[in-house]
């Protein structure tokens, strides 16, 4: 469990991208997503499950990239570049 869903902040965060992307997903097809910004990687399992291509993660922390690759190795479209 990631517990920073136990934040009102992260969780209403995440809760709203999640809804957007439902709603545009509904629009059109994503073929392939950037994701500046990844950070952790926290967001990046629900964002590939909306994406039919390939999702890149982006972040200047190599620390950060390298705990999004643990907690997310196994989500097949999902690759993290610095």
């Amino acid at each position: 469990m990631n517990f920073k869903f136990l934040f009102p902040t992260f969780r209403n965060r995440y809760l709203y991208v999640r809804e957007q992307l439902r709603r545009l997903s509904k629009l059109r097809s994503f073929e392939r997503t950037l994701n500046l910004g990844t950070g952790e990687g926290d967001y990046d399992r629900m964002i590939a499950g909306f994406v039919k291509g390939e999702v890149i993660g982006c972040d200047v922390n190599e620390d950060d990239l390298n705990h999004a690759r643990q907690i997310n190795g196994d989500v097949p479209n999902l690759r993290y570049e610095i």
